[in-house]
C-alpha cells in the first residue's frame, strides 16, 4: 500500500453509500481524480467537513484503488471559501469553475496552473472582485491551458490581421473571421467587438496577478458572457449545468 500526500480543491462530492462518499478534486500532484472518503457521512467522521465542495485541503490517499478511485485516509483544510455561501451570485459562480474543471479537463492529466487559477479566482470572489470579470477570465484562461485557445489575431480565412472595430466569432471553428469573408462565404456568425477582442488577449497573455488591471465594459461583458458561453458548449456538445444560475443572477 502506498500512501502519498498531495493538495487539492474539491470540486464535487457525491453520497455512495450510506457511510461513503465519492470526492472529485483537482490535486497539485496527480490533476483531476476521485476518492471514496469511508464513513464520511457519520457524524463523528473525521471527513465531515474536509471535504466540502471548494474546500482546499492537504490530501493523503492510497494510490491504488479500483477504477483509480482512490481511497482518501486524510483531509485537512488549508483554505476553505464558505464566506461565498452567504453571497448566492458569488457561490454559484465559484459552482461555474468548479464544474468547468470537472467537465473539461481529462483525468491524471496534470496542469498545476489549473489549480493555482481557480485558486486565485475563488480568492478574489470571496474578496468581493467583480465575479463577471473573473469568471470571464477564468473562462478563457483555462481554455487556453487545455488547448482550445481561440484564434484572436487573424482572420480564420484570409489570416488578415484583425483591422475592422468589428469581426465574426464562429464558435465551432475557434476564432474570428473578418466581414469581407463572411460576406464571400455567406457566413452568418456572432460579432465581436474589438474591445472584446483585446479584453480576450490581454485576459490570457497578463500575469494572472495582474488581470484585476484590466476593463471590461457593459457591452463588452455582455458580449463575450454570450460568445464563450457558445464556444465551451460546443466542446462539450451540451451546456454547463450550473451555467443557468450565473444567468439568473447577472
Amino acid at each position: 500500500m502506498s500512501l502519498e500526500r498531495t493538495t487539492g480543491l474539491i470540486l464535487k462530492s457525491i453520497k455512495y453509500s450510506d457511510t461513503d462518499r465519492i470526492i472529485t478534486c483537482y490535486t497539485h500532484k496527480y490533476g483531476k481524480i476521485q476518492c471514496i472518503a469511508k464513513r464520511a457521512r457519520r457524524q463523528k467522521s473525521n471527513f465531515l467537513s474536509n471535504i466540502d465542495l471548494l474546500t482546499y485541503a492537504e490530501l493523503v490517499i492510497v494510490k491504488k484503488g479500483i477504477k483509480n478511485i482512490y481511497p482518501l485516509r486524510e483531509a485537512v483544510i488549508i483554505q476553505s471559501y464558505h464566506r461565498l455561501y452567504e453571497d448566492p451570485p458569488r457561490l454559484y459562480a465559484a459552482f461555474y469553475m468548479a464544474e468547468l474543471i470537472q467537465e473539461l479537463t481529462p483525468a491524471e492529466d496534470k496542469k498545476p496552473e489549473i489549480l493555482s487559477l481557480i485558486l486565485r479566482q475563488l480568492d478574489m470572489l470571496q474578496k468581493g472582485e467583480d465575479r463577471e470579470k473573473l469568471t470571464l477570465i477564468f473562462e478563457v484562461r483555462l481554455l487556453s491551458l487545455l488547448g482550445y485557445q481561440p484564434q484572436l489575431e487573424k482572420c480564420l480565412f484570409c489570416l488578415a490581421p484583425v483591422e475592422s472595430s468589428k469581426m465574426g466569432f464562429i464558435p465551432s471553428m475557434g476564432g474570428i473571421v473578418c466581414q469581407s469573408c463572411c460576406q464571400k462565404k455567406h457566413i452568418s456568425c456572432p460579432s465581436i467587438s474589438l474591445g472584446s477582442l483585446n479584453f480576450l488577449r490581454q485576459a490570457i497573455k497578463f500575469p494572472l496577478n495582474k488581470t484585476d488591471r484590466l476593463c471590461l465594459t457593459s457591452s463588452n461583458r455582455k458580449e463575450l458572457l454570450s460568445l464563450l458561453h457558445a464556444f465551451i458548449t460546443y466542446h462539450l456538445c451540451r451546456e454547463i449545468r450550473s451555467y443557468r444560475f450565473i444567468q439568473l443572477n447577472c
